[in-house]
């Protein structure tokens, strides 16, 4: 007897599952998609496959048709994606979702058949995302809880999953990348204080310099010689010149005019 108690799946888990969904293979109309099955019911289960996994020609005559065949009601739906180590990233994968009946089981594998045409979640930052386990559950949950449901759908509101549910919790990181995160987290504190410090530095070199200048000037001031006492900075005055133009009669007396020379100027001066 399986987890889930329904012998078509065999040892493939749900969404449901503690440990998360099997990651299987969907083969149908040359194209093998990754899939997963979400819930499953003794008639059918979900499965949440890459848009495009199934041609939309057949999805709009599954929906024509009433869903009489093994095609049920479907939804298309971007979901946020997970990466290898289990942690949601901010992309999301397009996804179909949509109810099969038991008898497409068959349908799924642990390998790809290489002789179809690969279609994958995705790939993000070179590795390879599926949807988050938690988001493809709500997602479902929005899906049965729409204006237009059908009634093939019912059957999933009364079943009790065998499989228990961990809804509330997002897929455990691995041991390594809260290894690696806490390195980052230091590495990057460590970045700030170094960061901190040299603006500190800056700011007393930039003073130093600033008291070195001012400590230069100082000392040129104190080692320049001072005049000395009793000198002045201008020409002698000129004995009789009138206090209105000293320049001019200082000028004459140093190119030696003579006296009757100076007498005329003073004459002219008034």
């Amino acid at each position: 007897m399986t987890s889930h108690g329904l012998d078509y799946l065999g040892s493939y888990h749900t969404a449901e599952a503690v440990g998360g969904y099997s990651k299987l293979w969907f083969s149908r109309g040359g194209i093998c998609s990754q899939a997963f099955v979400v819930k499953a019911i003794p008639a059918g289960f979900i499965l949440c496959l890459p848009q495009g996994a199934i041609d939309d020609e057949e999805l709009e005559q599954a929906t024509d048709e009433q869903y009489t065949g093994n095609l049920g009601p479907w939804t298309q739906v971007n979901i946020i994606a997970v990466g290898t180590s289990g942690r949601e990233l901010k992309k999301t994968v397009p996804c179909l979702l949509i109810d099969l009946q038991a008898a497409e089981a068959p349908s799924l594998s642990i390998e790809a058949d290489p002789a179809l045409t690969v279609k994958t979640f995705g790939v993000v930052r070179l590795q390879s995302v599926w949807p988050s386990r938690v988001r493809t559950l709500e997602a479902l949950e929005f899906f049965l809880n729409g204006e237009d449901v059908d009634d093939r759908l019912e059957a999933y509101f009364t079943a009790t999953g065998s499989e228990p549910e961990l809804r509330d919790a997002p897929a455990a990181p691995t041991i390594g990348a809260d290894r690696d995160q806490g390195a980052a987290d230091l590495l990057h504190q460590l970045l700030q204080q170094s960061s901190s410090q040299a603006g500190v530095l800056s700011g007393i070199q930039r003073r130093l310099a600033s008291l070195d200048e001012i400590e230069s000037r100082l000392s040129s001031l104190e080692t320049k010689p001072s005049p000395p006492a009793g000198s002045s900075l201008g020409p002698s005055p000129v004995e009789g010149a009138p206090a209105w133009a000293p320049q001019l009669f200082a000028e004459g007396s140093r190119a030696n005019l003579g006296s009757e020379q100076m007498h005329h100027l003073l004459s002219l001066a008034g």
